[in-house]
């Protein structure tokens, strides 16, 4: 791998600080249903986040920072790695 293709593929992992967590619609529920494994807790965090106002930055956060459970933004460790994948393949696909 490149110098270029390695320098963009690490800017992915960015630590930010959080402040937006304290907007979003699940700061006052119980985390338990955020990491069920599926099933109807799984859908009520879905729900959650389908009208949260920091649905975005809370996905971006958790792909950037590869989370790897729990529902984040909406969705699943398996969607975002779907999800970062596309990512990494756009960045690599500009050269």
């Amino acid at each position: 791998m490149n110098d270029v293709k390695y320098r963009e593929l690490n800017e992915l992992l960015v630590w930010e600080p959080m402040d937006w967590a304290n907007r979003g619609k699940c700061r006052d529920l119980k985390t338990d249903i955020f990491f069920a494994e599926g099933g109807k807790k799984a859908m009520e965090a879905k729900l959650v986040c389908a009208s949260c106002p920091v649905r975005e930055k809370c996905l971006d956060y958790a792909i950037r920072n590869y989370e790897m459970y729990g529902i984040w933004g909406g969705h699943t460790a398996p969607e975002r790695r779907d999800l970062r994948r596309e990512w990494e393949e756009k960045i690599l696909d500009k050269d």
